[in-house]
């Protein structure tokens, strides 16, 4: 059995069939960790929405706590064992398992915990730091230059750090992560990456990426780092609609950008997307003509996907087209902008519209066939919600959350 069996009985809404070989598999952590724990998690997720079974949800979800390391899974796992227990109406032990979950407060899970947590009128807390952490200029505190963690650092600082591949360099700062003792040394290993090769602050930030008020100031960029602001914002005037409307692509063109492509202007695919916002040359083509035609743009004016203005056009155009048909629903734009239109008008036929309460948003993502999109709906939207609070633009969350 493969993973691709497992999600093409769920897609084909053979519920007990898949319900049936997921509890007589006989899959083990030691010989495929990946596939032990999606048969978990899809057995949990069957047993608790369709079967109504929490108690044999628990049981997965626990398990699966114990052999998942990613901190996307953690925060999906712990959160689920929440909805199983709220589910059982043992709410104290639900909102633990939420607060719990909070505390990856830049996953997509974490922050709908918050959410939850918000709802039920029960307190959670921000993992905080103190605000030296913040400044990427600020000197180290002396208890954390002094720990041996930090000498790790200097040790492979001397060791010509810059001279290796990139592959090379992502390796040997994992090995000194993962010998961090505790989060401030690896808040200071950050700062270092600041300091020596800010391409890898990509790479740290995404293995500590729960505490939002450190990476929102080494890890999420600005467009207007690649662009100049009057240029953005002549831009973002362009586009049609209320000031609220365009303060939202705004926001949302910042977390695409951070997830296509990270900031890359010459970043290129395999499919051949290009550019900031992975453009299709055949999508950038439409863009340009609707603009065209809406007297936005002039008929002889010529695009470099490379370029970023150029590809910040385009790119906020297509969604602005997307927002016409999909209206202001993040998770549905997502979808359309990793899979296409045409994959998420049949899923809304086969799962149901969650805009019309026929099915859940939160079942909607998870039923998603293809796993690049589920992921990417669920890192648009982490982005999107960190970059509310970079840009002061947290009114737009509400759009949000009203989702789920």
């Amino acid at each position: 059995m493969t993973a691709y069996t497992f999600r093409k009985l769920l897609n084909e809404k053979k519920f007990e069939e898949l319900y049936t070989v997921l509890t007589n598999c006989t899959l083990s952590p030691e010989k495929n960790l990946k596939l032990y724990n999606e048969a978990l998690w899809l057995l949990g997720f069957l047993s608790l929405n369709w079967r109504n079974d929490p108690y044999r949800a628990l049981s997965c979800f626990n398990r699966l706590l114990q052999s998942s390391h990613a901190l996307s899974s953690q925060a999906r796992t712990a959160f689920w064992l929440g909805m199983a227990f709220k589910q059982l109406e043992a709410r104290d032990v639900a909102l633990l398992w939420f607060q719990r979950t909070a505390t990856f407060s830049s996953t997509f899970y974490g922050q709908l915990a918050q959410v939850f947590l918000y709802r039920f009128s029960s307190p959670y807390v921000w993992v905080t730091h103190p605000e030296t952490f913040l400044n990427p200029t600020a000197p180290v505190p002396a208890h954390i230059t002094d720990s041996a963690a930090f000498n790790l650092i200097s040790a492979f600082q001397a060791n010509n750090l810059f001279h290796g591949t990139q592959k090379e360099k992502s390796h040997t700062v994992n090995l000194v992560y993962n010998r961090m003792p505790d989060f401030m040394s690896k808040i200071a290993l950050l700062k270092s990456m600041y300091h020596l090769d800010p391409s890898l602050t990509v790479f740290v930030y995404e293995k500590i990426k729960h505490d939002y008020k450190t990476v929102s100031f080494l890890g999420y960029h600005l467009l207007s780092q690649l662009a100049p602001a009057e240029k953005l914002e002549n831009l973002y005037n362009t586009l049609s609609g209320t000031p609220a409307q365009k303060q939202f692509i705004k926001t949302l063109a910042h977390a695409v950008v951070l997830v296509e492509s990270e900031f890359r202007a010459r970043a290129n695919s395999p499919a051949g997307a290009e550019g900031l916002m992975q453009m299709m040359p055949d999508t950038a083509k439409e863009e340009k003509q609707k603009l065209t035609r809406g007297n936005l743009l002039k008929k002889d004016v010529s695009f470099d996907l490379r370029k970023a203005s150029d590809n910040l056009v385009l790119g906020s155009s297509h969604l602005q087209t997307l927002i016409a048909e999909f209206g202001d629903n993040i998770v549905l734009i997502a979808a359309a902008y990793n899979a296409g239109r045409g994959n998420v008008r049949k899923w809304l036929e086969k799962w149901g519209d969650p805009r019309l309460g026929t099915m859940s948003t939160l079942l909607w993502i998870e039923l998603i066939p293809f796993s690049e999109t589920r992921r990417y709906v669920k890192k648009i939207i982490e982005a999107f919600v960190v970059y509310t609070k970079i840009l002061n633009t947290e009114f737009l969350q509400s759009s949000v959350w009203a989702l789920f």
